[in-house]
């Protein structure tokens, strides 16, 4: 479970914020600068993220157990918690609808994520708000 907070929670924290510098309008600022900095982490993103929906419907609920077990070792459950809504929100993309066998991964899926990402942001508001919500109630 260690293991996964972190490469998971990365995965999600990869994708969300490919989303929010496209949707800032600065994605090819941001990739310059990854290419400049830490071009470990892009060839991370570029290699992992477009496939997080292959997995997103398994690792929502793995998130939200890696956010309990957080909690109940003191620390915020938050940073997981907002993982498995990127992974909710991943599995309503089109890529999700395929597998390991089936995926392309020599089209450009990173795009194909983001733009689909860009569309829903609202919803993803949305979802997230309900998701804060509910779990405040527990």
């Amino acid at each position: 479970m260690i293991y996964a907070s972190a490469t998971k929670g990365t995965f999600a924290l990869h994708a969300a914020t490919i989303t929010a510098a496209s949707k800032s309008k600065l994605f090819d600022d941001y990739v310059k600068e990854l290419e400049f900095s830490k071009p470990e982490i892009l060839k991370a993103m570029k290699n992992m993220t477009p496939k997080i929906p292959l997995d997103a419907s398994r690792w929502e609920g793995e998130m939200y157990e890696i956010a309990k077990t957080f909690e109940t070792l003191n620390l915020t459950p938050k940073l997981h918690e907002g993982a498995a809504d990127i992974m909710k929100l991943a599995q309503k993309t089109p890529i999700s609808k395929e597998n390991r066998q089936t995926y392309n991964e020599y089209r450009d899926s990173v795009l194909s994520i983001l733009s689909w990402f860009k569309r829903r942001t609202n919803d993803c508001r949305r979802y997230c708000r309900s998701s804060i919500r509910r779990l405040r109630k527990r």
